[in-house]
């Protein structure tokens, strides 16, 4: 069984509070459940998903109270990132799946260090999920002015892939990437090395 929250079931960001309430009350119920799923020796898993910003229309399906239409936060990545964790789940189960980097990287830096984390948020928080577009007319909440699109369009970059979803549900292919990136520097380093002692030689013969 999988449940589906976000990063916000471990750190708070501004503008967010219902969804941050809503996505620990779900945290706290599918901990729940595992637990009573294991007191009955139940052949279930139960994994919680938690992806970090995905750009789908999640925020223009909300109801708007800002002066400006709002946008993800960076880092945002594609709806494909959240399939190929939630297939890995299923493939190997797993208590917490984070889908996306950035998700796993909030989710230690706000509980690890809030007294540097809070004034982060606070400050930068805020500007990060605001365009500079006027708010639309209407209301989102119950009528849709986007149409049937899948994507909004408004949240700046969108990464197609996350290095370390790709890690974690591809270890071989990763570890593969590593050691062609680590043979590159190894190559670099050496041919730095050679270079410098030849100079140093050169410059005792001259002198």
């Amino acid at each position: 069984m999988r449940n589906l929250g976000s990063e916000l079931s471990d750190v708070a960001i501004p503008l967010k509070s219902a969804s941050v309430a809503s996505e620990r009350a779900t945290k706290g119920f599918t901990d729940a459940l595992r637990i009573e799923i294991a007191d009955e020796y139940a052949p279930v898993s139960v994994d919680f998903v938690k992806p970090a910003g995905i750009g789908t229309l999640f925020v223009g399906h909300a109801k708007n109270y800002l002066d400006h239409e709002p946008k993800l936060p960076q880092t945002v990545y594609s709806p494909e990132v959240v399939v190929e964790a939630v297939l890995h789940a299923a493939a190997h189960p797993q208590r917490d799946v984070y889908a996306g980097g950035a998700s796993r990287g909030m989710a230690w830096f706000g509980p690890s260090a809030p007294r540097v984390y809070d004034p982060i948020a606070s400050r930068l928080g805020l500007r990060a999920q605001l365009t500079s577009e006027p708010r639309r007319a209407g209301n989102s909440l119950f009528e849709s002015g986007i149409g049937l699109s899948a994507r909004s369009g408004r949240h700046g970059r969108v990464r197609e892939s996350s290095f370390y979803t790709d890690a974690y549900t591809r270890p071989a292919s990763a570890r593969a990437a590593l050691m062609g990136v680590a043979g590159v520097l190894l190559v670099a380093a050496a041919r730095r090395y050679v270079r410098e002692t030849q100079e140093r030689r050169l410059t005792r013969f001259l002198r």
